[in-house]
């Protein structure tokens, strides 16, 4: 009996210490992110223009429904220029510029969501944060550098530590308030839903993954990248291509 505690204490030991090496591992980049990132510059540059969006696919809508996937982990592969534009077209993309319809059905019209890109490795685009302009299908560089290491700090979800690509969706509930009252926020989270569901579809025609992760701390993301304070960070949607296991 005392050989079969020494045992098992000894392989209760072992685990203890191979599984706290392998978490540490995991987490590390989580822990010490902010510690480790570069300061990031705030530019407000002059608007990048997107290559227009495609409206006629190679794969069809049936294809992209069945093979749908949330996908976890990505390739160390650069996502190009003309595939990030077409995902935020998806997302939230005009389709009638004469009343300014989009991709994504909206409340009363509203449209209270606004789309990020947390971006480390995209063909032809420095590193940084951008905000996508629907008006014009062009990104706002906010601010430049190792950005996706700052979000780190805020999106407690270690697939992104793959992602060459972070979308942020975020709401604003006021917006419809005055207009919807109670139902304000179901209408923008409802919004949510429709936006990263055409991400999802649209990633899977171009080869690409991606999921939904709601785990964000919505202040720290905020903070970290001077979001306005009316707006409040929804999903974190990385993306890039699947990793095959």
């Amino acid at each position: 009996m005392k050989r079969f505690f020494f045992f098992f204490g000894v392989f209760a030991f072992l685990l203890l210490v191979v599984g706290g090496s392998f978490a540490f591992w995991k987490l590390s980049p989580f822990i010490f992110a902010r510690s480790a990132s570069a300061p990031l510059i705030a530019v407000l540059g002059e608007p990048v223009r997107l290559p227009a969006p495609s409206v006629e696919g190679t794969v069809s809508l049936e294809e992209t429904l069945a093979k749908r996937r949330s996908v976890r982990a990505f390739e160390n592969r650069a996502v190009p220029l003309g595939h990030l534009g077409q995902l935020l077209w998806a997302a939230q993309g005009i389709t009638l510029p004469e009343k300014g319809y989009r991709t994504a059905p909206s409340a009363m019209s509203t449209y209270p969501l606004r789309v990020y890109a947390v971006v480390e490795s995209v063909a032809d685009l420095p590193p940084g944060f951008y905000a996508y302009l629907p008006e014009n299908h062009s990104l706002i560089p906010v601010f430049s550098g190792p950005a996706k290491e700052r979000a780190m700090t805020a999106i407690r979800q270690p697939w992104i530590l793959s992602a060459p690509v972070v979308l942020i969706i975020t709401g604003r509930y006021e917006q419809l308030e005055a207009t919807l009252g109670d139902t304000a926020r179901f209408c923008v989270d409802a919004e949510t839903g429709h936006a990263s569901q055409n991400v999802y579809l649209q990633a899977t025609a171009l080869g690409l993954g991606t999921v939904s992760a709601g785990g964000i701390n919505g202040e720290a993301l905020k903070e970290a990248f001077s979001i306005p304070a009316e707006e409040t960070p929804l999903y974190a949607m990385p993306v890039g291509y699947p990793k095959q296991e």
